[in-house]
């Protein structure tokens, strides 16, 4: 019933699901709980990052960080894909081999 109530399952709702909808229940405030320590870990490192530019005056570029910037980065064609792929191949080769 602990599990139940970590869910937000009340005790009426919990004597009426089934054992797998509970795990539903419980895997889905998981994967919400997950998302959430994620945010806050980002919001942190983001709130670290812009406070120690400005203690030091650094002009950062607040566009760059932003969610869905533009990357400079152009797509691979799927020939330097294949180089690129051969090439770390051809490294891991070599250190299992050495």
């Amino acid at each position: 019933m602990g599990l139940a109530a970590a869910c937000g399952i009340s005790v009426l709702e919990f004597w009426r699901v089934t054992p797998l909808e509970l795990f539903i229940y419980a895997e889905a405030a998981g994967e919400v709980k997950a998302a959430e320590r994620e945010h806050a870990y980002n919001i942190s490192v983001a709130t670290a990052y812009f406070t120690s530019r400005w203690v030091w005056a650094k002009r950062v570029n607040v566009k760059k960080y932003l969610h869905g910037a533009k990357s400079d980065k152009k797509p691979m064609t799927d020939a330097e894909m294949l180089q690129k792929i051969a090439a770390i191949h051809a490294e891991m080769e070599g250190r299992k081999n050495g």
